[in-house]
């Protein structure tokens, strides 16, 4: 019963992500402004993909139980988090002095001071984030 009414709600979220595409097309063939149609079709598409995500998830954990179970055991495994931990700071590390050199670039290149201040305020906030996390997992440990 509770896999029916997960299932239920779950195509109903794609109903909904695929119902907000469409208006968001519609106002784009009307001309509306590029930032309402563009925000319609964004968070259409988001929730399509998601949702139909967690439609395939179940529809295959269904027909295969022993795959969630093994998954689950693989993604809870230490030694798998602490590799998807460690590629994650490199990851980061590397995004953050590439959207470091970005910004320089984009500020000599003239491009417009709102797109290079916000790619600041990215910069900030991710050093903001990383004290903040920081601070809350030495807590926990």
């Amino acid at each position: 019963m509770m896999m029916k009414n997960k299932l239920l709600n779950n195509c109903l979220f794609e109903l909904l992500g695929m119902t907000l595409f469409l208006i968001g097309v519609i106002l784009m063939k009307n001309n509306a402004e590029k930032y309402i149609y563009g925000l319609f079709i964004g968070l259409g598409l988001g929730i399509f993909i998601i949702f139909a995500r967690k439609i395939e998830a179940s529809v295959v954990w269904k027909k295969y139980p022993d795959m969630k179970q093994y998954l689950e055991i693989e993604i809870n495994d230490e030694r798998n988090t602490i590799i998807r931990d460690k590629a994650g700071f490199k990851t980061n590390l590397i995004m953050n002095y590439l959207l470091l050199v970005l910004t320089i670039m984009f500020a000599f290149m003239g491009v417009s001071v709102y797109v290079v201040l916000s790619m600041v305020a990215l910069i900030i906030t991710q050093g903001v984030l990383f004290i903040i996390f920081s601070n809350q997992y030495e807590q926990k440990l």
